[in-house]
């Protein structure tokens, strides 16, 4: 499947298996999606086909590109918060960290947070 994230939309090439399906069965029928969530994309005309507002009852053809506001804008009112790493081995020259991936380990400019 070839998709592509741009911002808060999420686009995506209708395949084979999709081919002929409505807008309308695919998110119903097929990715079993929330009636109400599938509402406010209707109303808000924010389903794209090919960049222009979608027609939900057409059938979707190959290689046609379905555009939908997937991501939410904005943070998600949470930081995240790593434990403590383990020190596995210190000696007066050495010291072996077992730390979660994506902590930090170093500060990469002058003043910046570790």
């Amino acid at each position: 499947m070839n998709t592509i994230r741009q911002g808060t939309t999420l686009t995506i090439q209708i395949t084979q298996e999709w081919h002929g399906m409505s807008i309308e069965e695919l998110f119903f029928d097929k990715w079993k999606l929330p009636k109400k969530l599938v509402h406010t994309w209707r109303m808000e005309k924010s389903v794209l086909i090919n960049g222009h507002p979608a027609n939900w009852r057409l059938p979707l053809n190959m290689q046609t590109r379905l555009s939908i506001p997937f991501f939410k804008p904005g943070s998600f009112g949470a930081t995240p918060v790593y434990p403590p790493p383990s020190i596995l081995f210190e000696d007066d020259h050495m010291l072996v960290a077992d730390k979660p991936a994506g902590m930090k380990t170093h500060p990469n400019e002058p003043n910046e947070e570790n």
